[in-house]
């Protein structure tokens, strides 16, 4: 086969063969090794399926700067799944690169779709780098497809919260974070670190009594929580 590889122009097949096989036994450096020396004969429309691929070793190489280096030269036009452009952003993100991460997951965006998850990883990149209105606009989307899905309660509906809650409260939005807050609340009374967000912003608009009743349901509910923990100075 290595023969076969380095010699006949048309045995791709067994260079494809080759490469994954050395991929599945954990021979990520051979696997790459051997993308490189038999790139003139990957044909053109399989490259970047190929070039990813070499990212995705890359990474568990423990080489993430190459990976993403990679992943940035591959990922320009629609190639292989919507999961690379998340992987890419994530890496992105991991390596401080936020304005890349926000890049990858707009591109993954207008080439598959937007559905709630891209929209609150984008939220979360926003948040993150301390753009509060990209958050919101986001989580906002989020929420909304979310609604439109018909799915309540779910760990992605209390995200969509939090990033709206947080990002308004970095704002000092306090009363329209209160407000919405109390809303969701309504269905959903078992979400411990909404109500410990309640309390925050009553502690921030000084109304210390309206606090200390949330304190106490908290604490009625789930006292050794750390959100009730770390508020039962209150109580002093």
């Amino acid at each position: 086969i290595d023969a076969l590889c380095q010699n006949n122009k048309q045995s791709f097949p067994l260079i494809e063969q080759r490469i994954r096989f050395f991929a599945l036994t954990r021979s990520f450096q051979l696997a790459i090794d051997l993308i490189h020396s038999s790139w003139p004969q990957i044909p053109k429309p399989k490259r970047a399926e190929f070039g990813i691929l070499e990212a995705r070793l890359l990474l568990l190489l423990g080489q993430p700067d190459q990976a993403l280096q990679k992943f940035v030269q591959f990922l320009r036009r629609p190639n292989g799944k919507q999961l690379f452009y998340d992987r890419a952003a994530r890496l992105a993100f991991r390596l401080n690169d936020i304005a890349l991460a926000q890049h990858f997951v707009n591109l993954s965006i207008q080439m598959f779709g937007g559905d709630a998850e891209r929209h609150l990883l984008l939220a979360g990149f926003f948040k993150n780098s301390c753009n509060w209105q990209g958050a919101i606009q986001n989580a906002t989307q989020a929420l909304a497809l979310l609604k439109a899905q018909n799915i309540d309660q779910s760990d992605a509906h209390r995200r969509c919260h939090e990033l709206l809650v947080t990002s308004r409260l970095a704002r000092r939005n306090f009363s329209p974070a209160l407000t919405f807050l109390l809303e969701y609340l309504e269905t959903d009374n078992t979400w411990i670190r909404g109500k410990a967000y309640v309390m925050e912003c009553y502690l921030a608009m000084r109304n210390i009594e309206k606090a200390e009743e949330v304190l106490n349901e908290l604490l009625e509910q789930a006292p050794a929580s750390p959100e009730a923990v770390s508020y039962t100075h209150l109580r002093a």
